[in-house]
């Protein structure tokens, strides 16, 4: 028996694809604020417990990082609350 050779889409479900798009699109954006997640990883669905679909685990950050997140993340929303408040409002 003659098989044919298998391509990406062999292992990849449509599941799968799905959380690997959200997980890119979520890293580059944390990563347009100055934000990297180290150890980030795509978790599959446990089969043996409750979790039927795959999880973004951004593993543990420390303390120090968790203010340097949370300074970028608040330098860019003030940034944001600025230009809306510059806005002019709607007739």
């Amino acid at each position: 028996m003659e098989f044919d050779t298998i391509g990406h889409d062999y292992w990849a479900t449509s599941e799968r694809e799905e959380a690997e798009e959200k997980a890119t699109d979520f890293v580059n954006a944390f990563r347009r604020l100055g934000i990297d997640f180290d150890g980030i990883e795509i978790k599959e669905p446990c089969g043996g417990c409750r979790r039927r679909e795959h999880k973004i685990f951004i593993g543990s950050i420390s303390v120090a990082e968790a203010g340097d997140f949370a300074g970028k993340v608040n330098r860019a929303l003030d940034l944001i609350d600025g230009h809306r408040a510059q806005r002019p409002g709607p007739d």
